[in-house]
């Protein structure tokens, strides 16, 4: 009877802490509400109408160094930067125009 209350003991006490610290994090879990108005201070510029589609779009002058002859290594090459400058401009050249078009 001693050796059961040897084991039993340590595992009633473990599932006890975990039941007591998972009622503490349920009542203690902010949930805040469905919609948050905040205040704009100094809004300067125009407003965007909210049923309007908005564009974005980036352009990430990295991928300029690469073009389809480059030896790059996440794609099974050696290498990790553009073959030179010039090759980067006229790399941001064609970018531009496609772009543009």
């Amino acid at each position: 009877m001693a050796k059961t209350k040897i084991i039993y003991l340590p595992l009633l006490c473990m599932i006890l802490l975990f039941g007591i610290y998972f009622i503490y994090l349920n009542l203690t879990d902010y949930k805040p509400e469905e919609i948050i108005v905040l205040p704009i201070y100094n809004n300067q510029v125009k407003n965007i109408p909210f049923n309007e589609p908005l564009k974005i779009a980036t352009f990430n002058l990295g991928f300029a160094g690469l073009d389809i002859n480059q030896d790059f290594y996440e794609d099974g090459g050696k290498g990790s930067k553009a073959k030179s400058k010039e090759k980067v401009l006229e790399n941001l050249v064609i970018l531009w125009i496609l772009l543009i078009v």
